[in-house]
């Protein structure tokens, strides 16, 4: 089974993949035209089932069978997120917009794929995400499993105008690290070097949990980006951003444990900022 995803959620859809991924499956998820056509013409490659955000193109003037069928290439193309049908419906309601295309297709051979995709799209867990069947909840993945890699003309493009895992990936990959400030730098000369002291002593803090708050603390009331306080960790593999969360969550509890430091770290969708509570 070939399943393939043309999507502007790149990052919600590799979780409907993950429920796809089996040694009798190859999972594709396209975030672009480009590669999706280079499979089916190029390649010859037709999926089983392309599944197509709803919101990718406009539906009502576009019919993706006929650009399709100008050059033989007919395979069952489903919205996935199709804002119309009912949850426990969606399946009658795909077989139903399958039957109107005018195309002869396997209907035994997509009735496992299609049961599924309204079974993962009833998990809430997963729901939730996908826009078009709801307002969905922002979400961004860690790694690129199943998507296939954007050509180089496409890279600004993509990144100007999109928000998502790979947006993550490709801005990442083209920065350099920072160098590690002093103490005394600049950024906050009214580092108090007693209170970081007194601060890793009390709370018995980790040498990872120390570097994290000391280097809030010489930023203090200034955006830090997640990428330099990951950096920030020196072993074979760096810290990771899951990582990361769990020594701010750890930090964040001290801080609101002990109410005489003043101080509380606030979330950015790429960093973080450790703020004086006394600061408007």
């Amino acid at each position: 089974m070939v399943i393939y995803f043309l999507t502007k959620e790149p990052d919600a859809c590799q979780l409907i993949a993950d429920k796809f991924s089996n040694e009798k499956s190859i999972v594709k998820i396209f975030p672009t035209v480009t590669n999706l056509f280079r499979d089916i013409f190029d390649l010859n490659i037709l999926p089983t089932v392309l599944f197509l955000d709803y919101l990718y193109f406009e539906p009502d003037l576009f019919n993706p069978y006929d650009l399709f069928k100008s050059h033989n290439k007919i395979f069952p193309i489903v919205f996935y997120n199709h804002p119309f049908p009912l949850p426990n419906r969606r399946k009658l309601f795909w077989l139903h917009q399958l039957k109107k295309s005018g195309h002869s297709f396997n209907i035994e051979e997509l009735a496992l794929p299609l049961e599924m995709l309204e079974s993962i799209l009833l998990d809430k867990t997963i729901s939730q995400f996908i826009s078009g069947i709801q307002a969905p909840i922002p979400f961004h993945s860690n790694n690129l499993r199943y998507i296939e890699p954007l050509n180089d003309n496409e890279k600004n493009y993509y990144i100007k105008n999109y928000n998502n895992v790979i947006t993550d990936f490709l801005s990442n990959s083209n920065k350099k690290e920072k160098p590690t400030q002093k103490i005394d730098s600049i950024i906050n000369p009214k580092v108090d070097a007693k209170f970081l002291d007194d601060f890793r002593i009390e709370n018995k803090l980790s040498h990872n949990l120390y570097k994290i708050f000391e280097y809030l603390y010489i930023y203090k009331n200034i955006h830090v980006s997640s990428q330099d306080l990951r950096n920030l960790i020196a072993r074979k593999e760096k810290l990771s951003e899951n990582g990361l969360r769990i020594l701010i969550y750890r930090l964040r509890k001290i801080l609101i444990n002990n109410k005489k430091y003043k101080y509380t770290i606030i979330t950015f969708d790429y960093g973080y900022m450790l703020k004086d509570i006394d600061t408007d």
